[in-house]
């Protein structure tokens, strides 16, 4: 089986091996933590609400009117931390192709640090989402939240870098 990768040039430098975040194998393992780990706290969550319910001494109607405002605010939340990720990533972009010019990226080389950056603040936006709707379930036993936390769950797994994350990004 043949290597897609391009040939090698001879007097290209070889690749400088990244320690930590800047190695390739280290940010997936940050991502990959950030997901288990929302993924952890959400059992636990589901689990707690299950075995604490509801309390029957708190008044419905105040109940549904707190989910409800709740609800709203991860709605408007979700579209807004959207869009200002697709505007900080189009501004660290053009950073990014500036270093790819200068040092271009080959399997196993360093990351650029814009491209870790790029990637960690994503992770990060979707591990709030996914925090605050778990915030949201345990407080009202929304299963819509309970829906968005699962899916940033989803999503955090989905952002997990691989070989061709840094050409497509």
């Amino acid at each position: 089986m043949s290597d897609p990768s391009p040939p090698e040039d001879p007097a290209a430098p070889a690749p400088v091996p990244g320690k930590g975040l800047q190695n390739l194998k280290g940010l997936r393992l940050v991502i990959a933590i950030m997901a288990g780990y929302l993924l952890l706290a959400g059992l636990g969550v589901w689990i707690g609400q299950t075995y604490l319910g509801e309390s029957p001494a708190a008044d419905p109607s105040d109940a549904e009117g707190v989910a409800s405002a709740l609800m709203l605010a991860i709605g408007l939340m979700i579209p807004l931390e959207f869009v200002a990720f697709l505007a900080v990533r189009k501004s660290l972009r053009k950073q990014l192709d500036r270093d790819l010019d200068e040092i271009p990226y080959r399997r196993g080389a360093a990351l650029p640090r814009t491209f870790v950056t790029i990637c960690l603040i994503g992770a990060a936006l979707t591990l709030g989402v996914g925090f605050f709707a778990l915030v949201i379930f345990f407080i009202s036993g929304s299963m819509a939240a309970l829906a968005i936390a699962a899916g940033a769950t989803v999503l955090l797994f989905l952002q997990i870098p691989t070989d061709d994350s840094l050409r497509d990004s």
